[in-house]
């Protein structure tokens, strides 16, 4: 099976990221695979089997590029399915680029559009309909998580697989709790709402003044996000601390997760701190009720359930995939489906 693979992911030209090392494996499950990722300046081999291929352009132009690329590895040796990492802007591209080719199209679908937080961006309302395009025309489906096959079942009559997100419990030491270190792991975006847990912090602390607040992450609203701190008056009790290269021992040293994402099709965060013996506090999306969270809807609740988890002793987790042999043999099913 050759396999072409669609991906904006900003890491892929990045020597040893998780992806290429992540694609590198993945190599070793099929006879090819290309992938065609925006970026870099020149073809990167993973291994014998795994090519990367670059183009540039601008958001609006590059899929242009993508597709004479496509053309030139089908070429080669042609293409059986090809798979996008999203059902919008790059579906669409994957979508032209499977019809040229002649392969099956394959989708990833790892947020979750039919939140009604969502909608809250202009762009997304028009996403939504790009979905409803590119899912009637897929061959078959990945979601993350169980919630979202009914809803892709809505537009497609395609196999849906559900493939979590692999994440290795051995990286997570269980934590060193007893204190009252709350832990925030999020890009800095609107959607993921880090104002809210910074408002949420600042009625804590009235109560338990011996708080304090970790965030991890950047994005564009880390500026807005360091006014905020300084007009709430908890410098001291809020650490920005950005990215960080390995965030096990961040989740090791803190007490309490807390999130507050308007939507999410899975929640890496959520289940990295389970898997650390941290209780969640979040709102309900992704998989946070499949992990054991509590869950809040409404401010009033949350100081009260983090109150509640700094002495709380959560049931162990388990994760979907113990080891990387059982998911990567449900990696290659997922492309078997759409054959």
């Amino acid at each position: 099976m050759h396999l072409l693979l669609v991906s904006t992911d900003p890491t892929a030209f990045t020597k040893g990221s998780d992806f290429q090392k992540r694609h590198a494996r993945y190599g070793e499950l099929v006879e090819r695979i290309s992938i065609i990722a925006r970026g870099g300046s020149e073809e990167v081999a993973l291994s014998p089997t795994v090519t990367l291929y670059p183009t540039s352009g601008s958001k609006l132009f590059w899929g242009v590029r993508a597709r004479a690329v496509a053309r030139s590895i089908h070429a080669k040796q042609p293409v059986d399915v090809v798979s996008a990492q999203d059902p919008f802007e790059v579906g669409l591209l994957g979508l032209s680029i499977a019809r040229r080719l002649g392969a099956k199209l394959h989708i990833q679908l790892h947020t979750d559009p039919f939140s009604s937080g969502f909608g809250f961006r202009p762009v997304n309302a028009f996403r939504k309909r790009l979905l409803r395009f590119v899912l009637e025309h897929a061959n078959c489906v990945r979601v993350v998580s169980e919630q979202l096959v009914e809803n892709v079942k809505q537009y497609t009559d395609a196999p849906v697989s559900v493939l979590p997100v692999f994440v290795d419990p051995t990286r997570f030491a269980q934590a060193s709790r007893g204190g009252k270190r709350i832990l925030v792991v999020s890009r800095l975006e609107p959607e993921k709402r880090i104002a809210k847990a910074l408002f949420i912090f600042a009625r804590l602390l009235k109560e338990e003044p011996d708080a304090t607040l970790t965030i991890l992450g950047e994005g564009r609203e880390r500026g807005r996000i360091e006014r905020m701190v300084r007009v709430l008056g908890i410098e001291g009790k809020v650490s920005l601390l950005g990215h960080v290269p390995d965030i096990a021992p961040y989740y090791a040293s803190h007490d309490v997760l807390l999130h507050t994402s308007r939507f999410e099709g899975y929640g890496l965060a959520l289940v990295e701190a389970r898997l650390s013996g941290l209780p969640v506090v979040s709102t309900d999306v992704g998989v946070a009720k499949e992990v054991g969270a509590h869950i809040f809807s409404e401010d009033e609740e949350v100081v009260e359930l983090l109150q509640k988890s700094f002495t709380e002793d959560p049931e162990p987790y388990t994760p979907p995939y113990v080891s990387i042999e059982g998911y990567l043999e449900d990696w290659k099913d997922q492309f078997r489906a759409c054959v």
